[in-house]
């Protein structure tokens, strides 16, 4: 009996392997079955999920194992201070282990001190920089999940390339979107007009004139001067039914 509650028989000469490791499957509950993670994007180990890893790498993100821009670094008495601008500094924290590149790489430094703003470790080297580099971490690396929340799936193929993303909920009709046109005004049949004694000009309104220019008025009585787009979004959402995604590993 399988874990989906129905018995697998091979054909003859064949064996059942199970479901290979990536394998992505709709899901009825809130909760994966066994064996299956939530596509969620969450960020997971990549050794603990290493199959998983082995076989999508961080094309659905790198977790925490992105480079991070040092604002500016400086050595006091071989301890290293790097700072980073806006609190940017979301990876590393004490005790972990990372990299610093400022054109030369430094491998295997152990943060002693970890802020969203600065990381301390002691070094070797002696200097100052502005605009510093990277820095890396490289202990207890993580990789996101495909997430599918709020999502339709697209398959792969000549434009289209596994992980990638877009598309939106909502749009804005722009002027650019509008089909070319016209806005026909058609006179009554009998106009009266004052012309200043040019009959002439008052012969020319017969019925089934148009005129080269007319005034247009939009739903409120308002003077149309130019073509506009009102900037009220749109949905483009389908009628759909929420399940759950959920991945193999």
């Amino acid at each position: 009996m399988s874990s989906f509650g129905v018995d697998v028989i091979p054909n003859p000469g064949e064996t059942v392997l199970g479901v290979p490791v990536g394998t992505i499957i709709q899901y009825a509950s809130a909760t994966a079955p066994s064996g299956y993670l939530n596509c969620d994007g969450s960020a997971i180990n990549r050794n603990t999920y290493s199959g998983l890893f082995n076989l999508i790498g961080t094309t659905y993100g790198v977790g925490n194992g992105g480079a991070e821009t040092v604002s500016t670094w400086v050595v006091v008495v071989n301890l290293l201070y790097i700072n980073f601008a806006g609190n940017t500094n979301t990876n590393i924290i004490a005790g972990d282990t990372f990299t610093f590149n400022n054109g030369t790489n430094y491998p295997n430094l152990i943060a002693l001190t970890a802020s969203t703003s600065q990381i301390t470790a002691t070094v070797s080297f002696t200097g100052t920089g502005v605009g510093g580099g990277t820095v890396q971490k490289t202990n207890n690396l993580t990789f996101n999940l495909p997430n599918t929340v709020g999502v339709t799936i697209r398959g792969s193929g000549t434009s289209w390339t596994i992980g990638s993303t877009g598309g939106s909920d909502t749009t804005v009709l722009a002027v650019a979107n509008i089909p070319p046109h016209e806005h026909k005004t058609q006179m009554p049949g009998s106009v009266s007009v004052n012309t200043g004694g040019n009959s002439a000009l008052g012969n020319q309104f017969n019925a089934g004139f148009y005129p080269t220019t007319a005034d247009i008025y939009d739903n409120t009585g308002t003077l149309v001067t130019a073509a506009a787009n009102p900037a009220t979004s749109f949905s483009l959402i389908n009628k759909y039914l929420v399940l759950h995604y959920c991945i193999k590993y």
